[in-house]
């Protein structure tokens, strides 16, 4: 039987036996986000009015590029989870997931082909070493993006044969094949909050 894990009084960080616990508990939360990372939680910060902004533009481009094109995949914002080996699962900023239908009650995304992290100072590092590392092991992952508001670019890395190549940074338009759509870097940035 799974444990459900819980805080403990000095509010360490919990290890979780398996992903179904983990995820069990993670819809029981009443506030904040988290992500497992080698089965040890990890709280994330809360966001700035400026970058949920950026998310909800950069669901918006890949979401309307997606209908646009009419392939069968799902455009997600944050809170969706990508399921990293046996012992990770990350909650990207964006996510496109392609093929068969999800179900509404699902946590985590099945086959995810793109997925976005738009870059804080306090995440930038993690975004751009280990969590790009750590995507690129999902065999359906072909596209990586770092959103940099400071720059308004978006730095993409893609699957090239059996690697993964720096595609370069870009503040124009953005081509991902798969799935075949392409979007605007500059819809990102789009009348945000001062």
């Amino acid at each position: 039987m799974d444990q459900v894990p819980t805080w403990s009084a000095a509010d360490s960080v919990p290890i979780y036996p398996t992903r179904k616990a983990y995820l069990a508990w993670s819809l029981r939360q009443t506030r904040g986000r988290t992500e497992r990372v080698w089965g040890e939680v990890v709280r994330m910060n809360p966001q700035t009015i400026g970058h949920a902004q950026i998310n909800v533009r950069v669901w918006r481009a890949l979401d309307r590029a997606i209908a646009e094109a009419r392939v069968p995949c799902l455009a997600l914002g944050n809170g969706v989870t990508v399921s990293i080996g046996e012992h990770t699962d990350y909650e990207p900023d964006a996510v496109v997931n392609c093929g068969a239908p999800l179900r509404r009650t699902q946590i985590a995304v099945r086959n995810p082909v793109i997925v976005v992290e738009v870059a804080s100072r306090s995440t930038k590092t993690v975004d751009a070493g280990v969590k790009l590392v750590d995507y690129f092991t999902v065999p359906s992952i072909a596209h990586c993006v770092i959103v940099d508001p400071a720059k308004r670019r978006a730095i993409h890395y893609a699957r090239v044969g059996d690697g993964v190549g720096l595609r370069g940074a870009v503040d124009g338009m953005l081509r991902f094949d798969p799935p075949g759509i392409t979007v605007n870097v500059a819809d990102f940035f789009v009348d945000l909050a001062d």
